[in-house]
């Protein structure tokens, strides 16, 4: 079973390092179900695991060792 901590909104799987220890406040049969709830996986980041991106508007930096564009 996952369990859910209903304060922070995230839920823990059962080989996650802190699932002993965490209070599940509501419990779920699976990673979509909880997903649905409004929950997010331990770990994943406040940006559900995705790769920050560059502020929008923003130059990208010049790669050293590679020609510029212009």
């Amino acid at each position: 079973m996952i369990k859910g901590n209903t304060s922070s909104k995230i839920y823990h799987l059962p080989d996650s390092s802190s699932y002993a220890r965490t209070k599940a406040g509501v419990w779920f049969r699976t990673e979509a179900e909880a997903e649905e709830a409004g929950f997010r996986k331990a770990g994943a980041g406040r940006r559900g695991g995705k790769k920050a991106q560059a502020p929008q508007g923003s130059v990208p930096k010049k790669q050293p060792g590679k020609p510029s564009d212009g």
